[in-house]
């Protein structure tokens, strides 16, 4: 379905596969069992404007592929979600204000977010494919 380009940043690290730094990541997260142990996540964040407006963000998972994302500005919340089967939204900074069914094109972005585990965590049976780019250097571009 996708592809993953992994390149790594360490001259020890380029002497291993894609396969192994996909390993080394899972790790670094805790393991596979940690990962799949975990049900529900919730993440926030702030954006300010150049105009002195902040928006709030708020992204709420839900095994086994439900997501929620909120943004919130002037008084008004704007809402994108998938339930596992279908993706909705609510667009009150266009004027409406009625969830409303999401179009194929507008939906896959929320279908990507709404992988709980992350594309990386069994890639293969999810269709992706990884592919060692090689080292990237700093100062190099």
């Amino acid at each position: 379905m996708g592809l993953l380009a992994i390149s790594c940043l360490s001259v020890f690290a380029c002497s291993q596969t894609a396969e192994e730094l996909v390993n080394k990541n899972i790790e670094a997260k805790g393991g596979i069992d940690r990962i799949r142990s975990a049900k529900t996540l919730l993440a926030t964040g702030k954006v300010k404007s150049g105009e002195g407006r902040v928006a709030v963000l708020r992204q709420m998972h839900m095994r086994p592929d439900l997501v929620r994302q909120n943004l919130s500005m002037q008084g008004m919340t704007a809402v994108r979600a998938y339930d596992g089967s279908v993706g909705w939204q609510i667009q009150p900074f266009r004027g409406r204000k009625e969830p409303e069914l999401m179009v194929e094109d507008n939906l896959r972005d929320l279908l990507l977010a709404a992988d709980f585990d992350g594309p990386l965590v069994d890639y293969a049976e999810k269709g992706n494919t990884i592919e060692y780019l090689g080292a990237r250097r700093r100062g190099w571009r």
